[in-house]
């Protein structure tokens, strides 16, 4: 039991999981590039790379990405103390390029020696279908770059042709996705020029491959022979209901002696209806003539007294009883001008402050004066 306990003690001080003693999982060298996954379309690499003594290039990153346009291989640069190391990220074969660094030989006299080997520095490897990332991550207890690599590139110049010629055929049987990233710039370049029928038809079936939602533009099939015949007896049919319905139709006499007998029943109907409803469904109809009577002749009492009660909101319409009150305010103002008091236009004149209203007081207030001299 003892026994038993110390091994298991063991193999967890060496840093290794139960799961990992029983299962075996796919190990990585470090420093290398190793294959993940390998399909035609579809390649798949990982490399854990170590952090120690990394040095940082002139734009401030850890690393840079090289990439041979004949060749189509993409490759990561690394600087560390005293050399430079290229890594070929898609041939895992190849082992790490170490090109040592001294006074002469600076970061830029490493990319002319690079260049003439035909490796140009790449910022996006989407555009070539490299899809990268890159991680800090610690692995066998060291720390690590993990770098992973998915290369879509055949796929992608694939997806570019068929683009390009409208041509769907060599896609159809492909069952692996391409990401929209790697393609999207193409189709939304290429599908502005989709001018025909058969080029819309053929952009349909790459969009769909792709996973974009468009509509197809396939035509519909023709119809059957069943439902043709369908519709050659809905026409016989109608043909049919036709001729009996010429048969049976009155002449144009007959028609309006029809009409007006149907009219008077219709009449005589409508005068039962609006005799047997009571006159509290019936709606109100606003009296015309005593608005017009309120608004032109009738006097302060008489205005005052019908707008308060209350069934003249509701006959009245908005506007109806807004220029009603504006006009009660206009005979108010008139009747205190010609009768009221000193005191009461004093009063008026501190709320409104109207001219009118002070010409009155100061001719008041002179009659006043006139008065008392006398």
């Amino acid at each position: 039991m003892l026994y038993r306990l110390l091994v298991l003690f063991i193999i967890l001080l060496n840093g290794c999981s139960v799961h990992n003693f029983f299962v075996k999982e796919q190990q990585f060298d470090l420093d290398t590039v190793t294959v993940v996954k390998y399909s035609p379309y579809v390649k798949e690499h990982r490399a854990y790379l170590p952090r120690r003594d990394l040095y940082l290039f002139p734009n401030g990153e850890k690393y840079h990405y090289v990439y041979h346009n004949q060749k189509n291989i993409l490759g990561l640069l690394l600087h560390r103390r005293n050399k430079f190391i290229f890594y070929n990220l898609s041939q895992p074969k190849q082992k790490p390029v170490v090109l040592n660094s001294n006074k002469k030989t600076d970061y830029t006299s490493i990319l002319k020696l690079l260049s003439h080997q035909g490796f140009k520095t790449m910022q996006s490897p989407e555009n070539k279908g490299f899809l990268t990332s890159v991680s800090l991550k610690r692995y066998k207890n060291v720390k690590t770059l993990l770098v992973e690599v998915k290369d879509y590139s055949k796929l992608q110049k694939l997806y570019q042709t068929a683009l390009k010629t409208y041509n769907a055929s060599k896609i159809q049987h492909i069952n692996t996705k391409l990401p929209k990233k790697l393609i999207n710039y193409d189709y939304q370049y290429y599908k502005k020029y989709a001018s025909t029928k058969k080029e819309k038809n053929q952009l349909h079936i790459i969009a769909k491959k792709l996973g974009y939602q468009t509509k197809s533009f396939v035509k519909k099939p023709l119809k059957s022979s069943v439902t043709k015949e369908k519709i050659v007896k809905k026409k016989n049919t109608t043909k049919h209901i036709k001729k009996i319905l010429k048969k049976h139709t009155p002449n144009k006499k007959e028609k309006s002696h029809k009409s007006h007998v149907s009219l008077k029943k219709e009449v005589s109907k409508e005068r039962n209806i609006t005799q047997n409803i009571s006159p509290s469904t019936q709606k109100k109809v606003p009296n015309e003539k005593s608005y017009f009577f309120y608004m032109r002749q009738a006097s302060l009492e008489e205005l005052s007294s019908y707008l308060s009660k209350p069934s003249t909101a509701q006959t009245l319409s908005y506007i109806q009883y807004n220029t009603l009150t504006k006009r009660k305010i206009s005979l108010r103002e008139e009747k205190i001008l010609r009768e009221g008091s000193l005191e009461e236009l004093i009063e008026a004149y501190k709320k409104n402050k109207n001219i009118k209203y002070k010409e009155r007081i100061m001719l008041l207030m002179k009659n006043k004066q006139t008065n008392q001299l006398d």
